[in-house]
């Protein structure tokens, strides 16, 4: 549920955990501005910008330092912020997804003379053992044989929609790319783990859980080759094989995204009725038209709106923002759910007062190199969160440097001088190290920040700096 507040503070004050005092650094006697400026890397493009939270609601914020803060930039994953903000004004902060299990006949005797349907809704966290409870309530009614099909309805796209324009194909084998469907099981996501027998030099595969496809693997274990490549070949009908070798002596996890996340439907469903016990005598059949369908079986909830802004905003699930986006676009016609969504997110934001026409949004995990906003778009979005009430409860599914989410083991973060006082959505892709949120300082301000960072070149060993977001947030920290 959302958590009203009349003062922002309050709020801040709540999620961040205060620390020991600062070491004023030398450089205290000079402006913010002219503070900032000395640590404005040279070698890449940079936006910041900086602004001190009112004490009470009726105050005016003042802008502390702003540069290139109406210049383009990829924003990574700092675009969950726009999706958390445009999903909560759209679906509200207690909306869930619905997957339920319907027939066209009754079950007499064990038997269900028709067939059964089951409707997916682009849930981003149903799981298997989810699936499995849907159908072993239906199970608890006596089903023990479907003599018809069963049908998997969804409003799916074709599979050229399955991953948004600007992704990196570097990245597509991997779960931080699943392909996005309203069939979703896993997050369309295996994980496994390749750990080394040393005494044969070979490697062995261990999966978390019983998946419906096959993995095989000849990799090997080579402790003296540091440069050796592991290699992923994605084989039809969602297979795949490892082939290379590591070198690392405790092993590798890997998360592996199917190829096709209908199939892997198929797949999960036919595993799950088989464990159950209940007979198929037709086939699955994809439908992806509405069905008017006799009174639902079974249904399962996902957890409430509110809950999974908390998963994608804190450890940056770019499944789950996705999906959102997708989900928005149901509300208009056209087979492009990705394409639609972004034109629902627009419209949510430019009606909360947020103007993105000139920007270009492509996804809402900002995954998509094609996208692009600017630093005082971000910080509008920060304002509306710091101030409306609808939103305040956004800051603590947030990351905290030190304590929680993506910035809980992040270099610089985790020490003692940052510790608990930045709370702020990272987005980092190659090239790009952007951060954006408040901060509480030494003397008890809060600030809200932007940090937008692209086009970095990674350091050699002997000129390896702290990152510039890092040298900032201790900057700001130290007010």
């Amino acid at each position: 549920m959302i958590k009203k507040t009349s003062v922002f503070t309050c709020k801040l004050a709540s999620a961040i955990l205060l620390t020991s005092m600062f070491t004023v650094p030398a450089l205290a006697k000079e402006s913010l501005s002219a503070q900032i400026n000395k640590i404005i890397p040279i070698s890449s493009q940079t936006a910041v910008w900086v602004q001190e939270i009112a004490s009470n609601t009726q105050s005016h914020s003042s802008v502390l330092f702003k540069k290139n803060t109406r210049q383009y930039f990829l924003p990574a994953s700092t675009m969950k912020l726009l999706t958390a903000v445009a999903a909560n004004s759209y679906f509200g902060a207690d909306f869930t997804f619905k997957t339920v299990i319907y027939s066209n006949a009754p079950i007499i005797q064990g038997k269900l003379n028709g067939d059964l349907f089951i409707a997916f809704d682009g849930d981003p966290s149903l799981t298997q053992q989810d699936v499995y409870l849907l159908f072993e309530a239906v199970k608890k009614m006596g089903l023990t044989t479907i003599t018809g099909d069963v049908y998997l309805v969804s409003k799916d796209e074709n599979k050229n929609n399955w991953r948004a324009p600007g992704w990196s194909w570097e990245d597509l084998p991997l779960c931080y790319a699943a392909p996005l469907s309203q069939y979703s099981i896993d997050q369309n996501c295996i994980k496994a783990q390749l750990t080394p027998n040393k005494a044969i030099a070979a490697a062995q595969l261990h999966l978390e859980q019983v998946i419906p496809v096959n993995i095989t693997s000849n990799a090997i274990y080579t402790p003296n080759n540091k440069d050796c490549d592991l290699e992923l070949i994605p084989l039809p009908d969602n297979q795949f094989h490892l082939t290379g070798c590591f070198s690392k002596p405790n092993g590798l996890k890997l998360q592996i995204a199917i190829t096709d996340p209908k199939r892997y439907a198929e797949q999960v469903l036919a595993q799950v009725m088989s464990s159950l016990g209940i007979e198929l005598k037709g086939q699955f059949i994809q439908k992806e038209t509405h069905i008017q369908p006799l009174q639902p079986l079974a249904t399962h909830s996902s957890a409430p709106l509110s809950q999974l802004l908390d998963i994608m905003l804190s450890d940056s699930n770019n499944f789950i923002a996705d999906s959102l986006v997708k989900k928005m676009g149901q509300k208009y016609d056209g087979q492009d759910l990705f394409k639609q969504g972004i034109k629902a997110l627009k419209a949510e934001l430019r009606f909360l007062g947020i103007d993105l026409s000139q920007a270009t949004i492509i996804d809402g995990s900002g995954l998509s190199r094609y996208t692009l906003i600017t630093a005082s778009q971000l910080a509008s979005v920060l304002q509306l969160i710091a101030t409306d009430h609808r939103f305040q409860y956004l800051i603590q599914a947030l990351p905290i440097s030190g304590i929680r989410g993506t910035l809980q083991h992040r270099q610089g973060f985790n020490l003692k001088r940052l510790k608990g006082r930045v709370i702020a959505k990272t987005g980092t892709l190659k090239g790009v190290d952007n951060l954006a949120g408040f901060i509480n300082t030494q003397s008890g301000k809060q600030f809200l920040f932007v940090s937008l960072e692209n086009g970095i070149s990674p350091p050699s060993k002997q000129n390896k700096r702290p990152a510039f977001n890092v040298r900032l947030t201790e900057l700001l920290a130290a007010q």
